[in-house]
């Protein structure tokens, strides 16, 4: 949900986005007069914040644009289902700390955009911004830090039989019909 998130680098434009390498990144940015990466605070994107039709919304309502996001490896949490609904209707993501690595993403933001971002994740009502101090995210061999990550603080983590709800292994169909089962955990 919603659109597919690309499994590659990008950076977001209200043009469409453009296929990047991290070590082009700077060069792509500064052609543009945008702010380099020593400028931008990296938040994990596990969940729809890495879908490039979820960031045209996020333009259209809250102004976000020109957003670098990154394409590697997630090392010591995972991507699970909070224990509630969104106004929209789907059940929205959080993470939970699980050993290994996985694929996923993340944006690169200014303080600017970091606002703008606040506002489309209802910050403070919804999530709080974490910086991760357990948790490793690495683009090839460029290892991200710091790094800092949106956890539900409404619903917790959808948690059945003991275990979080993984998005990888759960549909949104499903994860919605959980609900009602499930129980909750608190993000911390």
């Amino acid at each position: 949900y919603p659109g597919r998130r690309p499994r590659f680098s990008f950076v977001f434009m209200s043009s469409g986005i453009y296929r990047l390498k991290l070590r082009n990144l700077d060069r792509f940015l500064a052609s543009r007069n945008l702010p380099l990466v020593g400028q931008r605070f990296a938040i994990l994107a596990y969940g729809s914040n890495a879908c490039p039709d979820q960031l045209q919304h996020k333009y259209k309502e809250y102004g976000l644009t020109d957003v670098p996001v990154l394409y590697g490896r997630l090392t010591g949490a995972e991507a699970v289902y909070a224990g509630r609904k969104a106004r929209r209707g789907y059940v929205p993501a959080t993470l939970a700390y699980k050993r290994g690595s996985r694929s996923s993403w993340i944006t690169l933001l200014t303080a600017e955009q970091l606002r703008a971002m606040d506002r489309s994740e209802g910050r403070p009502n919804y999530y709080v911004l974490a910086e991760l101090q357990r948790v490793r995210f690495s683009t090839g061999r460029s290892r991200i830090a710091p790094l800092y990550s949106y956890l539900d603080i409404s619903g917790g983590v959808m948690v059945v039989d003991g275990r979080p709800v993984s998005l990888r292994s759960t549909s949104q169909k499903r994860a919605k019909s959980l609900l009602t089962s499930a129980a909750g955990e608190d993000a911390a």
